[in-house]
């Protein structure tokens, strides 16, 4: 059979743009789940930070994303390296997981996948009160009054208020 130098260039074309996107394409996925601790569910909306640390020593941070109605957060990574994540969400306490990505791993598209668990705070602990001495409660001994007789304090709550019937100039 015979082929046209056409069929060929296109063809050689055609494998050559294949090698380039599956080099150019080669990267890993770090697939982080975040689960609510007590229901096991997804947590959807948890906020992902991080930083990715490639095998030369060098840092940049991940993209910061909200978890998606799965509860996945996906970061790519087209270098071997280590990488650090942290969880967050209102009302429960922060999570942390690492994990390490290999040239293998970016070479076969691997994902990496980590599972967090997000916990609610436990509740705080009851400050403990000592306990206070008991308090008195004693009066003092009544005197009794003989008839007629007005207790000094009385006294002066008569003097202080004008008699009934006369008024004040």
């Amino acid at each position: 059979m015979k082929t046209t130098p056409f069929a060929r260039i296109s063809s050689l074309t055609l494998l050559g743009c294949m090698a380039f996107v599956t080099v150019a394409g080669a990267r890993a996925t770090i697939e982080i789940n975040v689960l609510n601790d007590q229901t096991k569910k997804s947590f959807v909306n948890a906020k992902v930070s991080g930083t990715y640390e490639d095998s030369s020593g060098g840092k940049t941070p991940l993209a910061e994303k909200m978890t998606d109605q799965r509860g996945q957060y996906l970061g790519f990574s087209e270098t071997a390296g280590k990488f650090s994540v942290r969880v967050s969400a209102e009302g429960f306490e922060d999570a942390q997981v690492s994990g390490e990505v290999s040239a293998t791993d970016v070479k076969v598209n691997r994902r990496i996948r980590k599972t967090v668990y997000l916990k609610k705070p436990a509740p705080p602990k009851p400050i403990p009160i000592p306990e206070l001495p008991p308090l008195k409660t004693e009066l003092a001994p009544l005197t009794p009054m003989a008839t007629g007789q007005v207790h000094p304090q009385d006294e002066r709550k008569e003097k202080a208020l004008p008699a009934a019937g006369t008024e004040n100039k």
